[in-house]
């Protein structure tokens, strides 16, 4: 199964806080339509945005693509002052794995993997990480494209298998 999705988790948040995070990246129009609902992820469709809440965490889950430009992604320092934020990105065409913990306002933890080459690894291991499994050695310890989502899963407590059978509110995004 081919993997090109983006999950960010924001703690203590609600969905409307999940919303004007994306409206702020310009991932949605200022007018947000009607969401429709979903029962499985899968349904989310390329240029769309699904909202969940579990728990103490909002998810926003959608491509891959929409989150790897530094706006976006510049968004996650400010959003984290008033809250944990835990954010992974797998792409089964590239092989890429990419994970960041912000917390404070402060980045800290950043993981990316391209094509089986690390190409950033910054910050502390999380203590939820097995020690030593997301540094710059090679694959052979069995890391794939899931293994940041499974992360995500001792993190927030919202397993990978949990976000398939989740529903989710899904909006149409800028572009869709």
């Amino acid at each position: 199964m081919e993997l090109n999705r983006c999950a960010i988790y924001l703690s203590h948040a609600d969905v409307a806080d999940a919303l004007q995070f994306l409206v702020r990246g310009s991932l949605l129009p200022e007018t947000i339509g009607e969401p429709r609902q979903v029962h499985d992820q899968s349904e989310i469709g390329d240029e769309e945005f699904g909202v969940t809440k579990e728990g103490d965490w909002v998810i926003v889950f959608a491509d891959s693509a929409h989150f790897l430009d530094g706006e976006t992604l510049g968004l996650l320092k400010e959003w984290s002052k008033s809250r944990d934020i835990f954010m992974w990105l797998a792409q089964s065409t590239t092989a890429g794995m990419w994970f960041e913990m912000w917390r404070d306002g402060q980045l800290m933890r950043k993981w990316v993997e391209i094509e089986g080459v690390v190409e950033e690894n910054t910050g502390t291991e999380l203590p939820q990480e097995t020690p030593g499994y997301f540094d710059g050695s090679s694959r052979e310890d069995g890391r794939d494209e899931w293994s940041t989502s499974i992360l995500a899963g001792e993190i927030t407590g919202v397993t990978i298998t949990r976000i398939f059978e989740m529903p989710f509110s899904v909006y149409v995004g800028r572009n869709g």
